[in-house]
């Protein structure tokens, strides 16, 4: 299995960096993180190894809202990370990173998104229809920003942060920094604009309204130990929402958690024999 680092530049001039794992068959397989992690955590840690393993090329990438924040450097010329994340600019990851496996020779693509990385392939896909992509597999998505925010830091410090942005942006101080205690250690940091973009924006950064805009096949995953907002009755929902219900599988996968957490061969297993199935 050959693999290697790489870096790769959006149209607005943002470098995503990344590993790239080369396998021997005609399908690449693009694996997106979630919220404030990065291309070697969470899926990235160990599908592209797995999925290399079994013949298939895989893409682990950042996207421009990684971790909490990249300070700027000779190559990056501006304050990236979850801070900053303005939720449109995924188009313009998931484009760079399509055309780097196109320009590696690969016509057959498979978009995995991870808890609000799902959002983002979603969305992306759905402006840019790239008739490359054969499938797409959203692994425990979070119902949408709004209800995962109100989880991770409750009703009542939702609407306190949500009023503090929006007067932050009207006062023409979108850089704001919004902070709000939440479960763990690690408190919830997101400046004005980033939170107006995926909580009160005029698009529903909401799994159950973005999949209405794709009909190439999906695989929707939860495990039964998820996090509370990924319920079974979400992912029938984004089932029942997409404009083709016969090409959407469900999974549950029995004692997996958010993360997978010895769960990972299962996972690999589960969307490499759906990858199969597809035409």
């Amino acid at each position: 299995m050959k693999a290697e680092l790489v870096t790769i530049k959006t149209k607005d001039d943002v470098l995503l960096h990344g590993a790239f794992y080369e396998g021997n068959l005609e399908t690449a397989v693009i694996v997106m993180h979630g919220s404030q992690m990065n291309f070697y955590m969470g899926l990235g840690s160990f599908l592209p190894s797995l999925m290399a393993e079994q013949g298939y090329s895989c893409l682990t990438a950042n996207f421009r809202g990684h971790d909490v924040a990249t300070a700027p450097d000779g190559y990056s010329r501006k304050i990236i990370g979850s801070i900053y994340d303005y939720f449109p600019d995924c188009v313009l990851d998931i484009e760079a990173l399509l055309e780097f496996v196109h320009m590696r020779g690969y016509k057959r693509i498979i978009l995995v998104g991870h808890s609000q990385g799902v959002f983002k392939i979603l969305y992306a896909q759905g402006k840019l229809q790239d008739k490359t992509v054969a499938g797409m597999a959203l692994v425990s998505p979070p119902p949408s920003a709004a209800e995962m925010t109100i989880f991770l830091v409750g009703e009542k410090e939702y609407e306190r942060a949500l009023a503090e942005a929006r007067q932050a942006v009207q006062n023409n101080n979108q850089y704001q920094l919004i902070v709000s205690p939440a479960r763990g250690n690690l408190p919830f940091v997101f400046s004005a604009f980033t939170y107006i973009s995926f909580c009160d924006n005029e698009i529903p950064v909401d799994a159950r309204h973005l999949c209405r805009q794709i009909t190439t096949p999906l695989l929707v995953t939860r495990g039964t130990l998820d996090l509370p907002p990924v319920t079974k009755e979400l992912v029938e929902s984004i089932k029942e929402n997409c404009p083709r219900p016969d090409r959407c599988r469900l999974v549950e996968l029995k004692g997996a958690s958010h993360l997978y957490n010895g769960h990972e061969k299962i996972l690999s297993k589960t969307l490499i024999g759906w990858i199969e199935t597809l035409n």
